[in-house]
């Protein structure tokens, strides 16, 4: 090979060498940014994995709260009376919860009712609202006047089979009136010497000389209510 001949292989040589390194070079750094995005795209896939079961498990946590919190509602015993305003209002349905009450009397055989009575007493002094203002006022004697009349009293007789229900007699004493009516009942648990049940019955409060007629200006409250029982009864 002639000296010319070598330098021009030799040039060639080179500048095969100075492409061959610059084409790596390219490729190295497309390389890598294929690497960062991938990384980047790796990192919002796993932020986006991680908020939704952060939101999954709050939402569980949440829905478990508030089984937990019905269950415990479930299982306490409450006397609840529930009221709407006549023309109703968004505030309605009012839920009035009378804290104290008590079985005073009970004589009835767990496994058949029939023949069975008992005797309770509530504390119209520890009704709760939502509402300071209502439970004041409707303590006064516009309403159930607990200064002279703060006890009402229910006595039930008569139990008798009705299906998967029972019927029987409610006598009750509020407001200085005695009334009797026909109520139903369903039994929820069944133990030893003892019974739970639950029952939902409406009246009409005029019934008890308790507010006056709807007019909806001074008198607002609606003329029927409800009153919803959970109780756990043991036999004297």
């Amino acid at each position: 090979m002639t000296k010319l001949a070598r330098i021009m292989f030799a040039l060639g040589l080179s500048a095969l060498l100075v492409a061959g390194c610059g084409k790596a070079e390219e490729t190295a750094e497309k390389a890598t940014d294929e690497a960062a995005e991938a990384a980047d795209k790796a990192a919002e896939e796993a932020k986006a994995m991680a908020e939704a079961a952060a939101k999954k498990a709050e939402e569980e946590a949440k829905a478990a709260a508030e089984a937990a919190k019905a269950a415990a509602g479930d299982a306490a015993d409450y006397v609840k009376v529930i009221s709407n305003h006549e023309p109703k209002s968004d505030s309605d349905p009012v839920v009035i919860e009378v804290e104290s009450f008590e079985i005073t009397k009970a004589t009835f055989d767990p496994e058949n009712l029939e023949g069975g009575m008992v005797e309770m007493s509530l504390d119209l002094n520890s009704i709760k609202s939502n509402s300071d203002k209502r439970d004041g006022h409707l303590k006064t004697a516009d309403y159930l006047d607990t200064a002279n009349h703060g006890t009402a009293m229910v006595k039930i007789s008569d139990v008798k089979k009705d299906g998967e229900m029972y019927k029987a007699q409610a006598e009750v004493t509020a407001h200085g009136q005695t009334k009797t009516f026909p109520v139903s009942f369903e039994v929820v648990e069944t133990m030893e010497d003892a019974i739970r049940v639950k029952a939902t019955h409406s009246f009409s409060r005029l019934d008890f000389g308790i507010g006056k007629e709807p007019d909806g200006e001074n008198e607002k409250v609606a003329t029927e209510v409800s009153v919803e029982m959970m109780l756990t009864i043991k036999k004297a």
